[in-house]
């Protein structure tokens, strides 16, 4: 029996509206008839049975923040707050981590350490630095449940992965440069922009890929869980603004039977000009692909204004 099968039927109902359906507080109090802070507590009550060893690790407050934030409660600055406490803070991150697990339920991919860094790419185009949080992103009421549900499991584990990565790609990638630098000129390197990927089929697959400004270079970093194995195929990252208007930027490590791709690399300069990142399918022979084959995920890039 799962920890989610454990819980007393007032939570099990209370997780099941917010995380297989996506509804707010707000919707799940309505749907109860109850008020929101009933619900809310619930729900906070909940997630500290489903994982009670990381819970007791944490301060209340950071607890039920990070709570709000994997039951996709959360926009804008506060998911941005809270993703900055994951990364700084072990406890907290164990907490996200042990929760994306216990949400995710038994027959979802579970995330785990840091993979070990891709080595080397085929046909010329250089692979990611493989190693990554956070939020869950997106909900509607409107949304079909099976479909929501799938996606919102998906990105948690995805997301909290990619704590992981967030500083070896600030060190490896965005710092190669910058070791004959002092400490005091450089900058502090920074999430700019993120877009949440999706599979435009609908398919179980989801993403997000984050841009980190560190000076004047630029980089991303991906996590994307739920795809295929390569096999007799490889999957390729693409800026784009639209039909016709396409830029291969890397050649993604091989999938293997984990379904999950995460790494991170620099970006051209010219990376605002595009408004849109897409996860290809690829059988073309060329060094470097000159249009996108198959879309596999794609998502609009949100830069921080």
């Amino acid at each position: 029996m799962s920890a989610q099968q454990q819980l007393p039927e007032d939570q099990r109902t209370v997780i099941a509206l917010l995380v297989d359906r996506g509804l707010t507080y707000e919707s799940a109090a309505a749907a109860l008839g109850a008020s929101r802070s009933v619900v809310r507590d619930r729900a906070q009550l909940a997630l500290a049975m489903l994982a009670p060893a990381q819970a007791r690790d944490l301060p209340g407050a950071e607890r039920e923040q990070i709570g709000d934030y994997m039951l996709g409660q959360q926009d804008g600055q506060e998911q941005d707050e809270t993703r900055r406490l994951i990364e700084s803070s072990a406890p907290a991150s164990a907490w996200a981590h042990a929760l994306s697990h216990e949400l995710a339920g038994d027959n979802e991919p579970r995330a785990g350490a840091a993979p070990a860094a891709a080595t080397g790419a085929d046909a010329g185009v250089p692979a990611t630095t493989a190693a990554p949080a956070g939020a869950v992103a997106g909900r509607s009421a409107d949304a079909a449940p099976a479909k929501g549900a799938r996606r919102r499991r998906l990105l948690a584990l995805t997301l909290v992965a990619a704590v992981v990565i967030v500083a070896i790609v600030l060190a490896v990638v965005l710092g190669k440069s910058s070791k004959t630098s002092s400490t005091a000129n450089r900058s502090e390197p920074k999430i700019i922009g993120h877009a949440i990927l999706a599979s435009p089929s609908g398919a179980r697959s989801a993403g997000l890929f984050e841009v980190l400004k560190g000076g004047s270079k630029l980089a991303y970093y991906i996590a994307a869980v739920g795809l295929e194995p390569t096999s007799n195929f490889y999957y390729a990252l693409w800026l784009s603004n639209g039909a016709g208007k396409s830029r291969p930027l890397n050649r993604a490590p091989s999938v293997g039977s984990n379904g999950r791709i995460v790494g991170g690399a620099l970006l051209p300069t010219n990376a605002a000009a595009y408004n849109e990142v897409l996860l290809t399918r690829e059988t073309q022979t060329s060094s470097v692909p000159t249009t996108p084959g198959e879309t596999i995920l794609k998502g609009k890039i949100q830069y921080a204004r």
